[in-house]
């Protein structure tokens, strides 16, 4: 099996962006800008992509749930 991350379909990309409003999804930020896509369990554990386990974050919220692992 390949360690490659695959890209997340566009058309379940589009479902996460617009559940979210196009903001990132933690409510006391609801930023705009820099969102990224992020897996709620990490990639290296279910190695998957789904709509129950993907948020949107801003690249600052990214950051900080993937290094303390919470927000």
């Amino acid at each position: 099996m390949s360690d490659k991350r695959p890209d997340v379909p566009a058309a379940l990309e589009r479902q996460i962006k617009e559940e979210a409003g196009h903001r990132c999804a933690i409510p006391t930020c609801r930023g705009t800008s820099g969102l990224q896509m992020a897996h709620i369990v990490p990639w290296e554990v279910v190695r998957e992509h789904t709509f129950e386990n993907m948020i949107l974050l801003c690249a600052v919220d990214h950051l900080r749930y993937d290094l303390e692992k919470s927000i």
